[in-house]
């Protein structure tokens, strides 16, 4: 005789058959179970895997924390024997004085203002002129005031070769000041004459590419248009030309 046995849905099951709606079911709990345990695996992975990292990177930071703590003395001295050589390269055949090129008085106008005298007075400022003129680091001084200027070919400073940037600007250092950026500005409202040009020694200012620039001042040979420009700033190591002119604040 036939086996009867009844679902939880009122289903009679006979030796084993059973209807379809009950194998569905079943079927569907299967399936969620097997789901469930899959997610579980790739969170328990998942979580490895972020513990892991986590791991790796403690342990990188350490070791490299341990390097820095662990620098020998040899290396330390050797930092420091590179930096008396800049300084002493600096004092090397540097004048003790350098003559005043100009004296000009530089502030009282905002930025908007001291662009739109340069424009007003037929000078051209380059897109990237603009750019950093924009940025934070280009302040301007509200009360005018006199500022005395330094220009120098770069042999002048006392160079019988093409000078790093380090060794240019500690140079620099011992006989003037770096400009402020806006010396640029009223530098090229000054008078200059046709294929004249000189770059302005400045901290760089760092453009909206993200690249490192410095103002420089020409008017053009060819059309007699001024210009303001900027040009990227040398790296630390790379050499100047002995015959670029450069200018820079007078400490006088």
């Amino acid at each position: 005789m036939s086996q009867q046995s009844w679902c939880p849905n009122g289903h009679g099951h006979f030796d084993g058959w059973k209807c379809p709606m009950c194998t569905l079911v079943e079927e569907s709990r299967a399936r969620e179970k097997r789901e469930r345990k899959e997610r579980e695996k790739s969170e328990k992975r998942e979580k490895k895997e972020r513990e892991d990292r986590e791991y790796r990177q403690r342990e990188e930071d350490q070791r490299e924390e341990q390097e820095r703590e662990e620098m020998s003395e040899s290396e330390i001295e050797d930092i420091c024997a590179r930096s008396r050589a800049i300084m002493a390269l600096s004092r090397e055949r540097c004048p003790e004085t350098v003559a005043v090129w100009k004296t000009i008085m530089v502030g009282g106008l905002n930025k908007d203002e001291l662009l739109k005298r340069l424009v007003q007075t037929g000078r051209n400022v380059g897109n990237w002129a603009k750019d950093i003129v924009s940025k934070p680091a280009f302040r301007t001084s509200a009360i005018p005031h006199e500022v005395s200027f330094v220009r120098v070919e770069i042999r002048e400073l006392g160079f019988t070769h093409g000078p790093t940037t380090n060794e240019l600007f500690a140079r620099i250092l011992n006989v003037g000041n770096f400009c402020e950026p806006e010396d640029a500005l009223w530098l090229s409202l000054e008078d200059q004459s046709c294929g004249d040009w000189f770059w302005v020694a400045m901290e760089p200012i760092t453009d909206s590419d993200g690249d490192r620039l410095n103002f420089y001042v020409e008017r053009r040979n060819d059309n007699s248009e001024r210009w303001l420009y900027t040009l990227y700033a040398y790296p630390p190591d790379d050499q100047w030309n002995l015959d670029y002119e450069i200018v820079f604040r007078s400490r006088k």
